[in-house]
């Protein structure tokens, strides 16, 4: 409006001096120019500015997401590093994880402190050393100065969505020398937690037999998200430790600290064999233990005297009980045998009397002692131990003394022994255990071991530690809990 006054304000200033005679043609042209430009003037001061409208700044460019790899590809890639363990009594897997260093499972290894490996490129290590042991979390390292195949790059696993593909890659139900890894695919099942350990295990329902224990669970993208080891649901799938949870174990294994995990040698050493030695049993559930590695399948004799009443029993790396002899009731047992094959065997002597004795023990093959720190290690409640069962049907016999009327729960969780515990006191009044159990404590795979016990009277009572049929060994916490 206020534009519109203006303009009309000026048309008929234009059309008043038109009309005046007294104004020459060139000032009337002035005045025309002058209202011209004001009217210019006015609709430019009065028209709305086009101005820019305001831009957003871009948005960051997220990363690039890796792109999921083929089956031939991640096999192309992770296999160079993936490597065949041999020992005189098993095969396995193991993978390049740090420069130098192969892990596996503790129980592919167990009970050698050198194994033969081979890689797919035909490098081979026929006297591999082990240099450190996790027997709870059944980890091992194995150290190969020099070697220059690639380690495999480790992953963030436990962010990997349920079914997502993933693959294994080892050396599973081989029976050549000289074999080539394998990969089976499946999908990324579930997550499972053992919380005693500290492992997150991934599921997954790709094809996995004996063999395979010690390999790699690779993700889509190639990278390692687990070292497969168990069997689950009838062999129906397979469990892999966690690759986000056993990297730092591994780094100190490497380093030469056992963590927490009884980083001990289970139980096998010759550096003090002898033909003969003696040992003192304690209490009616101590026993000697030796240990022997016949070069053949010759026979061999054994002779173990004491003042009282023995019984011998000779145990083969494979879980073969070659004799279990009482033969008299006297101080003195006497044992021929013929090893079923050349692998480690452990002379293992008891009494059955409830005091303190000596035992000589005589052998034609050389013999070590072994040494159980396990045995009478006293428990005290509210605590938590960690054990072993360094051979086949080891019995670990712990210490626990408790008021009348002290009741407590003991516990013993693994992975890799079906545990079973008994209790009973130091010197038993009845051939019935005081309490025992197998597999009431649940746990990763249903196999724990849990009892509850109030204390008849006060004394000392024996807590023993056993794997359930007498075949696994391993490493295993036991916690007792007062009952409040």
């Amino acid at each position: 409006m206020l534009r519109t006054c203006v303009i009309w304000t000026l048309f008929v200033s234009v059309l008043f001096l038109s009309s005046c005679s007294s104004i020459s043609e060139e000032e009337r042209a002035t005045i025309a120019t002058e209202v011209a430009a004001t009217i210019y003037a006015t609709q430019t001061a009065t028209r709305p500015t086009n101005t820019p409208e305001a831009v957003a700044p871009p948005e960051p460019t997220p990363p690039a997401t890796p792109s999921a790899l083929n089956s031939v590809t991640i096999f192309q890639r992770v296999s160079p590093s993936v490597a065949f363990i041999e020992t005189p009594i098993a095969t396995g897997s193991g993978f390049v994880f740090a420069p130098g260093f192969l892990a596996t499972n503790a129980h592919v290894v167990w009970p050698f402190e050198t194994v033969r490996v081979r890689f797919p490129d035909g490098v081979e290590y026929t006297e591999a050393r082990i240099v450190g042991w996790d027997l709870v979390r059944d980890l091992a390292v194995i150290t190969l100065p020099d070697d220059t195949h690639t380690p495999l790059p480790f992953a963030e696993s436990e962010t990997l969505p349920t079914g997502s593909e993933v693959y294994l890659i080892g050396y599973p139900a081989e029976v050549e020398r000289d074999p080539q890894p394998t990969i089976t695919r499946g999908i990324l099942a579930r997550q499972r937690e053992w919380e005693a350990g500290g492992l997150t295990y991934l599921q997954t329902d790709a094809t996995i037999t004996g063999g395979q224990s010690g390999g790699v669970l690779v993700s889509p993208h190639g990278n390692i998200i687990g070292l497969s080891g168990f069997l689950f649901g009838d062999g129906q799938f397979a469990l892999a430790a966690s690759s986000t949870d056993i990297q730092p174990h591994l780094q100190r294994l490497a380093e030469g600290d056992p963590t927490d995990g009884l980083g001990r040698f289970p139980a096998f050493s010759l550096d003090n064999a002898t033909r003969e030695d003696d040992a003192t049993l304690q209490t009616l559930w101590s026993s000697a233990v030796w240990v022997m590695w016949p070069e053949t399948t010759t026979s061999i004799e054994v002779v173990a005297t004491s003042s009282n009443d023995l019984g011998m029993r000779i145990i083969d790396a494979l879980a073969s009980i070659i004799t279990d002899t009482d033969n008299t009731l006297t101080g003195k047992e006497q044992v021929v045998f013929r090893p079923l094959d050349p692998i480690p065997h452990w002379v293992e002597v008891h009494q059955y009397d409830p005091f303190s004795a000596n035992v000589h023990i005589e052998s034609s093959q050389p013999i070590a002692p072994v040494f159980d720190p396990d045995d009478d290690t006293e428990l005290t409640p509210g605590m938590t131990y960690t054990g072993a069962i360094d051979y086949p049907d080891d019995l670990d016999a712990f210490l626990l003394s408790l008021d009348a009327g002290q009741a407590v729960t003991i516990r013993v969780e693994s992975v890799a022994i079906d545990a079973k515990v008994l209790v009973d006191e130091s010197i038993p009044s009845s051939e019935a255990f005081l309490a025992s159990d197998d597999d009431s404590g649940g746990g990763l795979f249903g196999l724990d071991a849990e009892v509850s016990f109030t204390a008849p009277k006060t004394g000392t009572y024996v807590v023993l530690v056993r794997d359930a049929i007498g075949y696994e060994t391993g490493g295993y916490f036991i916690h007792v809990s007062p009952v409040r």
